[in-house]
């Protein structure tokens, strides 16, 4: 099983796929983490979000390889990178779920916990925004008009029930 949290920046994907990874007791990996660990000084040029997106194709991967269930978090705007996890995924005989954390506002939603500069925050999100290329699949899942993590936990366990059986309904 694979499920990837994605969405515009300062959403909170990182916090809620750690805990949609924790209550399928799926392994987890984000952008963001691969990005600190192996470039000390980020500046999020194409070439450096490239070489983040190939070394989570590479970890998921070994997850995938290893049969383990798996929830990704990142932003996934350019539709390459969404492409390759598409095709990796198909490599090991499963799918991608897509799961869409509502932009919300940047005082706070209940997916994100920290406080940024508002300012900043902006000016970063409307950049992405304008270059988010669409989606193109059809297994996603909005996370838009649900207030708790929990009723958002309960709508992903509800749809995993339905795709394992057979009847997709997103």
């Amino acid at each position: 099983m694979l499920l990837v949290v994605y969405g515009l920046p300062f959403t909170g994907k990182r916090r809620f796929g750690r805990l949609l990874a924790s209550h399928l007791s799926c392994k987890f990996i984000s952008t963001s983490e691969i990005r600190n660990r192996w470039i000390a000084a980020p500046t999020f040029r194409l070439s450096e979000k490239r070489a983040v997106y190939l070394n989570l194709l590479q970890e998921s991967a070994e997850a995938l390889a290893d049969g383990k269930c798996l929830v990704l978090a990142g932003t996934f705007y350019r539709a390459e990178f969404r492409e390759d996890l598409e095709t990796l995924a198909s490599t090991f005989n499963e799918h991608v779920l897509w799961i869409q954390l509502p932009s919300g506002n940047l005082s706070g939603s209940f997916f994100t916990s920290e406080l940024y500069d508002v300012s900043y925050a902006r000016k970063i999100r409307n950049k992405i925004n304008e270059r988010f290329q669409p989606m193109t699949t059809e297994q996603v899942i909005s996370l838009e008009n649900l207030d708790t993590i929990e009723r958002a936990l309960s709508r992903i366990d509800k749809i995993i029930t339905n795709d394992l059986s057979g009847q997709v309904d997103i």
